[in-house]
């Protein structure tokens, strides 16, 4: 990998586990709301924070499929995705998204939240990082995989979004100034 690209997804990675450990958000959410930020993405962040809000703790908590994978995929839809009904320009997205899928799988093991997360047996800490962890490597996986389709989205990143860092105090104080207005 390039070393700007490199540098890129290891910023994306960080800004999506910012998101989760600072509590802003769940999995699915820190990821989508990452890339579509990161590549000047179509969707407003209520909306994107809406559309991904189901999928976190696998699937509204049912332990299915890795929120975080869900968010992935869902940004490889928004920026390798076809454009209206009957296009056939639907081969990138379904590409990547396999792709997605099978590093997954091969570097994590079953993309099943419930199995992701036996590994840390009932200790919420030990979960908690795990997502962390999850989230960070699918957020630059999908972004390596997003450039590898659209090469051009590199013209159009949105570098200090990424290097905001919020603490959990911030991300407190900004829910409670939400709450007041």
């Amino acid at each position: 990998m390039e070393s700007g690209i490199e540098e890129l997804v290891t910023l994306i990675e960080r800004r999506a586990v910012n998101l989760f450990e600072s509590h802003q958000l769940y999995c699915s959410e820190s990821v989508l709301l990452t890339l579509n930020r990161a590549f000047c993405g179509d969707l407003s962040d209520e909306l994107a924070i809406r559309l991904t809000s189901a999928m976190t703790e696998g699937f509204g908590g049912s332990g299915c499929v890795c929120g975080a994978l869900s968010g992935g995929v869902l940004a490889l839809g928004l920026f390798l995705g076809r454009h209206h009904a009957g296009g056939r320009d639907r081969n990138k997205a379904l590409v990547a998204a396999k792709e997605l899928h099978d590093h997954f799988k091969e570097t994590f093991g079953p993309p099943c939240c419930r199995v992701q997360n036996m590994k840390a047996g009932n200790e919420k800490k030990a979960h908690f990082r795990n997502c962390a962890r999850l989230t960070g490597a699918v957020a630059g996986k999908t972004a390596e995989l997003i450039l590898k389709g659209r090469r051009e989205l590199l013209d159009h990143v949105d570098r200090q979004y990424l290097e905001i860092e919020d603490s959990v105090v911030k991300s407190t104080l900004k829910r409670v100034v939400g709450l007041i207005r």
